[in-house]
């Protein structure tokens, strides 16, 4: 990563993290997806501070883009549906991705934010669904 940086004259700054107490949160969805999308956006501590690429889109969250992890393990069905993401392949210019990540996601419906809190020292996942929903 250094070498491809300076190839391209982009500076490269490393921190030491080491004396940073790392959190976990525990991030509280709401499987029948009623909640407001525009309400959970606008409160949401990852959109457009953990935008995520991945397989060519871009989401304005770690979550929707991941969100088959949960699905899979905990034999649940939140959809995800090509107005979550933008393909940055058919984005007319960077200006409609900017405006893309400027609304919310239809998978903001899930994302019950008044809930969602800090639990302490990062940790590994029990793999629970209880970390997920509030049974």
């Amino acid at each position: 990563m250094e070498s491809q940086c300076k190839e391209y004259g982009i500076p490269l700054i490393f921190y030491d993290n080491s004396q940073i107490q790392k959190t976990s949160y525990k991030t509280i969805l709401e499987p029948q997806g009623n909640l407001d999308c525009f309400h959970s956006f606008i409160g949401c501590h990852q959109a457009n501070n953990c935008t995520h690429f991945k397989n060519g889109k871009i989401y304005p969250c770690s979550v929707a883009p991941n969100i088959h992890y949960f699905n899979s393990a905990f034999n649940q069905n939140l959809p995800i549906t090509p107005l979550d993401s933008i393909d940055i392949y058919k984005a007319k210019d960077y200006n409609e991705i900017l405006q893309f990540l400027a609304k919310p996601i239809p998978f903001c419906r899930f994302c019950n934010l008044a809930k969602w809190k800090s639990i302490g020292e990062w940790k590994t996942s029990k793999k629970d669904i209880s970390e997920y929903l509030e049974l």
